[in-house]
């Protein structure tokens, strides 16, 4: 009997044992805190101009360098942002390095990354999130001719002098939606937006003409990160030309050149009188240049000196 209870524990003994050695080889490896910031640093990169966070745990006299970090296609600062945790007696850093002085048990990192050029730079904040801008809603009005604009600051502190530019790209009828065949950029400015806070903005599309269309809205400020929203589908831009068609004029030498006046009246902007002689004149619809809203002109060659 006691020879078979001293089996019983050995085989309890062994089995033990065994479950110890399989848990431990199947365990994940705990990450350290530089693997985890270099998880954070290639999210960053993917998602440019957007904070990427963690809480971690770091313990007193642990050292982070940048240097472990970066390579030749990377450039990395450290910036502390909590007047708490931002002293001798917590962390000790500069662009390069931190220290931890003490055990910190849940310490909030934040990454950041854009791409300057062939590099990426890429910031590592601890402690409190920095201002981060983010295009909470984005909205084409009903009659196209103005986008609605919902910015908000996700990050802690105030975000100031933000530049929010709109991209206008005009698609040909047959161009793939990847194929800009016309873009043109116009840039606001909004003076800050406090720390999660929101403002809204309404950009105004100004002088655009009938066709298909692509928006893409970038919002950026230093120190604030960027965002980039677009409206995913084409849009259709069919707009009633309100000008009404005038008197032709004479043709005129001037400075080597030709040039005829068609006049118009009722028009709001220059480009509306330019495209309805465009569609009245078909054949010479390449040939009429913007010049204001009363007319548009065409110019060309004289022949022996002369127009005709």
């Amino acid at each position: 009997m006691p020879e078979n209870i001293f089996k019983i524990g050995v085989y309890v003994v062994i089995t033990i044992i065994i479950i110890s050695l399989l848990f431990n080889y199947f365990q994940k490896p705990t990450k350290t805190n530089i693997e985890i910031i270099k998880e954070l640093i290639k999210d960053a990169e993917f998602n440019e101009g957007m904070v990427i966070e963690k809480e971690i745990e770091i313990k007193e006299k642990e050292v982070i360098n940048v240097q472990t970090v970066e390579n030749n296609d990377r450039t990395v600062r450290i910036k502390c942002t909590s007047e708490i945790l931002c002293t001798p007696d917590s962390l000790e850093f500069d662009e390069r390095i931190l220290k931890a002085n003490k055990n910190i048990p849940n310490l909030k990192v934040y990454v950041r990354c854009e791409h300057q050029l062939d590099l990426s730079v890429c910031n590592i904040y601890f402690g409190k999130k920095p201002a981060q801008l983010f295009i909470k809603k984005l909205e084409l009005f009903e009659d196209k001719t103005k986008i609605f604009l919902e910015l908000e600051n996700i990050g802690e502190f105030s975000c100031k002098d933000i530049n929010v530019t709109i991209k206008k790209c005009r698609i040909g009828e047959n161009e793939n939606i990847t194929k800009e065949k016309y873009c043109v950029e116009k840039t606001e400015f909004l003076e800050e937006i406090n720390a999660n806070d929101k403002k809204n903005v309404i950009i105004n599309l100004g002088n655009i003409t009938n066709g298909r269309y692509l928006f893409e809205i970038k919002t950026y400020a230093e120190e604030c990160g960027l965002n980039v929203k677009s409206l995913h589908d084409i849009i259709e831009i069919e707009q009633t030309n309100p000008c009404l068609l005038g008197e032709i004029g004479e043709s005129v030498l001037i400075e080597g050149k030709c040039k005829q006046r068609f006049y118009c009246s009722n028009c709001q902007y220059a480009y509306q009188c330019k495209e309805a002689w465009a569609q009245k004149i078909p054949e010479k619809a390449q040939l009429f240049e913007i010049e204001s809203k009363e007319y548009t002109i065409i110019q060309y060659e004289p022949t022996e000196g002369r127009c005709e």
